[in-house]
This record gives structure tokens, sequence and C-alpha cells, in this order.
């Protein structure tokens, strides 16, 4: 049931409560089924999107308003129930980062991971320092100060990536080389943001592209796979730093299996994390196969990674995440064969019409078709995160020829100024 942030939660029942900022379907649903008691804290601004279906799951959905509230709220429940813990797995309202404080704040017991720990990873730089620190391999990187800084490392490294130093996510980044007038790329501010610190620049590195699935149970990681990540292609208005699919596993060579492992677990041994998910993502350089750390997260990956992970090792992250925290002991995980997730992103632009043709699967793969062209929207596609239009989620063999075939077989037409 609902309530608002200034109706005091009581101790009503003695199960084990767990608090949740933030928390979808599957975070909810997942606590619930390890016997929780579930508070989950929404932003009234949150009911419109994936959290709303999370209050069917939780005991108690506490609405509020503003950020601001969030202290007073779990101050008064930490105060009036035992509390198991105080978890988020979002980036969205700093969720992570704020479930971190609380806890280190009002919890003497059940402290996930340290706000310090969080901080690292949400700040690019701070995360590199971090990196350099443990002796893993670097992308040559700079937080340039001035435009003189800027082309200076265009001149010695080439084409590169710049993108805000704060946050995590494919958004706001961009490629520049030598020959561009990256004046004209950025927002009018470029001299600002530079003199605050507020950019990092990296060296591009070309290559494949891949996350990592953990949990850490009492220091200990344990690796529940890699996955592909497929990108929006080259030569479209989108961004190509945007994924349109995920697949897990990823088909690699042992040898980089075990690199990209154990540059995982160096991060997690060395940030003073108890338990928590893990989805870090990396790249293998293409011609040298050297692995690179891109940025980590105390969380599980997005994009429906967990059900893929759920698809072929028969466990969801998020439920034994909740298993570890209740103390019980965890399951060998073994994976057999591959699932992905397939987004239809259309191309920029206001559609007229769409002809979806009939498509028969081959019986080794199974469909999750979550497509959705009963609508064409008034407003045109905006950009690269437009993806109304939803997913296809497919198991078994060759699920990327199968997933091409499908997409091919789906006609739209434009409407033309």
């Amino acid at each position: 049931y609902f309530r608002d942030a200034h109706n005091l939660i009581g101790g009503e029942t003695n199960m084990k409560k767990i608090i949740v900022l933030f928390g979808h379907k599957a975070v909810v649903k997942a606590a619930k089924e390890q016997g929780f008691y579930v508070i989950n804290i929404l932003q009234s601004n949150m009911l419109h999107s994936t959290f709303i279906k999370a209050c069917n799951f939780a005991d108690e959905t506490v609405i509020i308003n503003n950020l601001s509230e969030l202290d007073g709220l779990i101050d008064r429940i930490v105060s009036t129930n035992i509390v198991a813990g105080i978890v988020s797995f979002t980036d969205t309202r700093d969720g992570v980062l704020k479930s971190a404080a609380y806890s280190e704040k009002l919890l003497s017991e059940n402290r996930f991971v340290t706000k310090e720990s969080v901080d690292i990873l949400i700040d690019k730089k701070k995360m590199r320092d971090f990196l350099k620190s443990i002796n893993l391999k670097l992308v040559p990187n700079i937080v340039p100060k001035t435009v003189d800084d800027v082309r200076q490392f265009l001149k010695v490294n080439g084409k590169s990536i710049i993108k805000p130093v704060a946050g995590q996510g494919s958004q706001d980044i961009f490629l520049i080389a030598p020959e561009d007038r990256f004046e004209d790329i950025f927002p009018k501010q470029l001299n600002e943001s530079l003199s605050n610190g507020w950019l990092i620049m990296e060296k591009f590195i070309d290559g494949k592209e891949v996350s990592v699935e953990t949990l850490t149970y009492d220091g200990v990681t344990q690796i529940f796979g890699i996955t592909d990540k497929y990108k929006i292609p080259k030569g479209t208005p989108h961004s190509q730093f945007v994924e349109s699919g995920h697949v897990f596993c990823a088909n690699l060579e042992s040898y980089l299996v075990n690199d990209i492992y154990n540059n995982v677990r160096q991060i997690f041994n060395h940030l003073n994390v108890s338990t928590t998910l893990g989805h870090t993502e990396m790249i293998i350089g293409k011609g040298t196969n050297e692995v690179y750390v891109v940025e980590s997260h105390l969380r599980a990956g997005g994009d429906c990674i967990p059900d893929l992970v759920e698809n072929v090792s028969g466990y969801n992250p998020y439920y034994l995440f909740f298993k570890a925290l209740d103390g019980e002991q965890l399951p060998l995980i073994t994976n057999k064969g591959r699932s992905g997730i397939f987004y239809y992103i259309p191309e920029v632009g206001k559609i007229s019409s769409v002809t979806k043709h009939s498509h028969t699967f081959s019986d080794d793969i199974y469909v999750k078709d979550r497509l959705d062209f009963t609508t064409i929207d008034v407003n045109p596609i905006q950009n690269s995160f437009d993806r109304k239009w939803g997913y296809i989620m497919l198991s078994g063999t060759n699920i990327e020829e199968a997933a091409r075939k499908y997409f091919s077989e789906i006609c739209i037409e434009y409407e033309r100024e």
C-alpha cells in the first residue's frame, strides 16, 4: 500500500525489513521472494515509468515529492524498525550513492558498499586514478583545463573521446578528431566546463566492448559471465556509443576471459565493498587484444541484462543478492547457451507507416517479443535513447542472425519534408 513521506512507518510486522531506494519491479520482486518485508521509496515523478510496476510487489510504497524529504523519512523508518539493509540498484537520482551514505550514517551493520567506493566509481577522474593505483592498464587520459590542452591531447593521441567527469552511462559522449572544429561540437559553455575540470578526454580505443556481471558477497567476488555489447552502427544520426543490444555469454578466447576476470577481481578486491552486484564495462583493443576498463558500477547492468543472466544460468542476480543478504549459501553458477536482447531503434525522423511481416523462428530459439508497433507516435524519433518501440529477447543458438533477419522484415516509411 501507499504512504507519503509524512506518514510514519511503524513496526507492523516482525519480518526482516529492507529499504529500497527507487526500486523497479525485478528488485522488489526478488526481495519478496527471499522473504523480506520491502519498503520501496519512489519519487512522485517516477510513477509513469518502469518503477510503477514495483508497486504491485512492495509491502509498502512510500511516495516523496522532493529528494529533500529522504533524510527525515529514512531516519524515521530506521529509528522505528529493525532494518536489514538500505539498498539501491539504480543510478537514477543517485540511488546507489544515497543508499551507501544512509547505510553508513544510520546502520551499525549491513553496510554493503561504502560511500567512498561509490564516489570513486561515479567520478571518471577518481576512477582512473584508482585504476592506476592498483596497476591496471589505463587508456591515456587528461582533464583538460583549456582549449589548448584539448588540441595538444588530440595532436599526441589522435582521435579521442570527450565526456563529463561526473556520472556514468552513454549520454553526452563525443568522438573528436584532430581535424574537427571541436568548438562547434560542444555547448557555448565549453570554456567554463574546461576551466572547472568538468570534462575528461581519453584516447579513442577501437575494439570489442563487453561488460562483466558480478556478485560480491562478504568481500568475495563471484562472476556470472561476460556480456557482449552491440552498438548502433556508425553513419546514422544516432550516437555510436549507445547499445542496441546485449548477448550473454560472450564468445571469447579463454586467455581473454581470464584477463578480464583478473581485472574485475582486482577492482572489487580493492574497493572496500562487502556485498553488492557489479557491472563493469571494458574494451578489448582491436588488433592488440589489450583489455581496458571503461567504468564500473555497484549495481546490476541495465537493459534487462539480469534477465539474460537468468535465461542462461537459471538464477536472477537480484535474487542471489538477497539470498546472500539473508545469509544463505549461494549455488554454483553454470551457464548453458546464450541469451540476447535486441532493441529496435528506428532512424531519426517522423514515421508515417510501419509494416511488420509475419516471422517464424526455428524451434531451438526461445522468443520473448516486446515490440509494439500498434501506434505511431506523432512525435519524431529524436535520439538513440528513444526505445519506446521495445525489444526482442532471444535465447538459443545463432540468436544474432535470427534477430537481424527478424528486424529486416520490418518496413518503415518516413514522412519526407
